[in-house]
């Protein structure tokens, strides 16, 4: 079985409104900047799932926890998948399966499907007939950029992930003093099941002060006023060093 773990919070989800979605994030500023951001070590972590592919860049740095919420199941077979194979291929064979052809990848994804939650499997699909960045081309892209370092340190904490079927501004329960880092990709530019837009001071009621948080457009520093332009990781990397 995965040793990472997996709760439902979204009852009222819906396999008609899901899609799939990969990492569309500056994934060599990220590379770069994360271990600044993230020093020696965070204790919690929170994460937007997406493809998976942020939160296991951050999986090194992670101390006691990590926290990964998505309301796209689409999106967590695919993260679960690459965290399965991780564990059970190690680094060096895991990143080679992702950069190669999509056949190689569906030979060895198919059955695992059996170790993941039955909903989450059932929407495992092609991603060869994908477009844009959601296309194998996409995530063969990201994953040609991770490093086999960083992917080796990550297996050592893959039991350190719990996923999260929600919303993060509604389902993630911090710890005391909140989250030490968090990775919120995109989210503030879309809808939750309330149909309402991530609220950017509910969201810092998560975190510490002092907490980075990682997004598709860039990093914020807390305190932050979400109104102004967030630094791209090359500009946190200069500000931090």
């Amino acid at each position: 079985m995965p040793s990472f773990t997996y709760l439902d919070k979204h009852p009222q989800w819906s396999k008609n409104n899901d899609w799939y979605t990969s990492t569309n994030e500056d994934v060599p500023g990220y590379l770069k900047s994360i271990p600044a951001l993230l020093g020696d070590g965070k204790d919690h972590i929170a994460s937007i799932c997406s493809g998976g592919d942020l939160p296991i860049m951050m999986l090194p740095f992670v101390k006691s926890s990590m926290m990964i919420v998505d309301h796209a199941k689409k999106s967590m077979v695919w993260a679960m998948l690459k965290v399965l194979i991780l564990e059970q291929l190690g680094a060096e064979r895991c990143k080679a399966l992702m950069i190669g052809p999509w056949k190689e990848f569906d030979a060895v994804a198919k059955p695992l499907l059996s170790l993941l939650p039955g909903d989450i499997a059932a929407c495992y699909y092609d991603a060869s007939l994908g477009y844009s960045d959601k296309s194998w081309v996409g995530i063969q892209s990201v994953w040609g950029k991770l490093t086999l370092p960083d992917l080796a340190a990550a297996t050592h904490q893959l039991h350190k992930m719990t996923f999260i079927h929600g919303d993060f501004n509604l389902d993630l329960v911090p710890p005391e003093g909140g989250f030490d880092a968090a990775y919120v990709s995109n989210m503030h530019d879309h809808q939750d099941r309330s149909k309402c837009s991530p609220d950017w001071n509910k969201t810092l009621d998560l975190v510490k002060i002092g907490a980075p948080i990682l997004g598709a457009s860039g990093v914020h520093i807390w305190p932050v006023n979400p109104r102004i332009t967030p630094l791209s990781p090359h500009q946190a990397l200069k500000r931090i060093a």
